[in-house]
């Protein structure tokens, strides 16, 4: 008899509300097409496809769906400081302890903000998390929610990796002569 069995830490992320739980079944046990299929424009660019977001979040909707379809038998997940330290451990079903656990680092990762910012400054904490374009992007997507519209932001992110130049984003970047045609 298999016994599953999902591990990992829970933060925001920046169009599925929360990594891990749920998130792991979809993203670990699936194929190219359903990876796609939740990467899709129309999906990540949803109003409620943002960073704490899980109530009609189409993402995390979807892997909600794909948990249930797969069925966990065991989940255990844990939340970090700045320092990678582990800060609180969760186990039991994968619902109700993903969701004890996101309640947990929605309060200590994400703040209110009276009012947006004029500028933001903004870092995807270092490699591997801004190892290329495509990591930084995350971090993008956390400062556009902050900034003031017509504001400023600033991304620093070493991309020793590049682009990638590989794979679909690189295809995506390439397929247009300016970054305003990729607009």
């Amino acid at each position: 008899m298999d016994f599953r069995i999902t591990t990992g830490f829970v933060e925001p992320h920046f169009f599925a509300g929360f990594i891990s739980g749920p998130k792991m079944v979809a993203t670990v046990l699936a194929g190219l097409e359903t990876v796609m299929h939740l990467h899709d424009a129309r999906r990540i660019g949803h109003p409620k496809a943002v960073f704490g977001s899980i109530e009609g979040n189409p993402v995390h909707n979807d892997v909600r769906e794909i948990s249930r379809m797969r069925r966990v038998d065991f989940a255990f997940d844990v939340t970090l400081n700045r320092r990678q330290d582990v800060t609180q451990a969760f186990a039991g079903e994968l619902f109700a302890e993903h969701h004890a656990a996101f309640e947990v680092a929605r309060k200590n990762a994400m703040r209110s903000l009276p009012d947006p910012f004029d500028v933001v400054v903004t870092t995807n904490s270092g490699y591997p998390m801004d190892q290329n374009l495509d990591q930084a992007v995350k971090e993008m997507s956390a400062a556009a929610r902050i900034v003031k519209q017509g504001g400023t932001s600033l991304c620093a992110a070493e991309c020793r990796d590049g682009i990638p130049e590989h794979g679909a984003y690189g295809e995506l970047l390439a397929s247009r002569s300016s970054p305003l045609d990729l607009l």
